[in-house]
């Protein structure tokens, strides 16, 4: 999630939207734009599904409200990944329209970003949140602990290339929920350790 220069959150994954975003009639974007130097309505010119497949052509750009509001329609979870040009005043703007729908319970916020999962932690103790790292170490499992208010769920997730089952063991001696990043094959879910597979 992103936000536009209008300070309106939306989804989409990188800064920039030339990866995903076309010109309305398919090409390709000839200079770098970058979300946050555009408006929302500048960023509804554009085609976000053409480059995928002619059958998505004409798809613009959803508002994280309006993701929300889709979610909370048809019962779907949330996981938002707060990026590093993530603010706690934006990160109070996502916490207003996820209030104003009754979303609280069904949304976590994941970010790299421990400051930010601080900040919720203080700031909304009952926001469930998820710290993501590369590799897990002792002094992770504390700051991830830290995060607990007694009224939330605390997630861990790492690369699971950097897992080990010493590191494993060490995440669920804490009753730390564990999950990872990085799968790119079945047989890396088939094989993962029943902890990580069974959550």
């Amino acid at each position: 999630m992103q936000f536009t220069s209008d300070n309106i959150p939306v989804i989409i994954h990188d800064r920039a939207i030339n990866r995903t975003a076309r010109n309305n009639n398919g090409t390709q974007l000839s200079t770098t734009i970058n979300i946050d130097s555009i408006t929302y309505a500048q960023a509804l010119t554009y085609d976000f599904g053409i480059y995928k497949s002619s059958a998505y052509a004409g798809t613009r750009i959803p508002s994280f409200e309006q993701m929300i509001i889709l979610c909370r329609n048809i019962g779907l979870n949330v996981r938002a990944e707060l990026k590093d040009t993530v603010t706690t005043s934006k990160l109070s703007i996502l916490m207003d329209i996820v209030k104003k729908y009754d979303m609280e319970d069904h949304v976590e916020w994941i970010s790299f970003d421990l400051s930010l999962l601080q900040f919720l932690s203080t700031s909304y103790p009952t926001a469930n949140v998820g710290y993501i790292v590369s590799t897990i170490s002792s002094s992770v499992i504390s700051d991830t602990v830290a995060l607990r208010t007694g009224n939330n769920i605390v997630r861990l997730s790492a690369a699971l290339p950097n897992l080990t089952d010493a590191l494993i063991d060490l995440v669920a001696a804490q009753n730390i929920p564990l999950d990872t990043w990085t799968i790119t094959l079945d047989s890396q879910i088939i094989n993962a350790d029943s902890y990580i597979s069974s959550l």
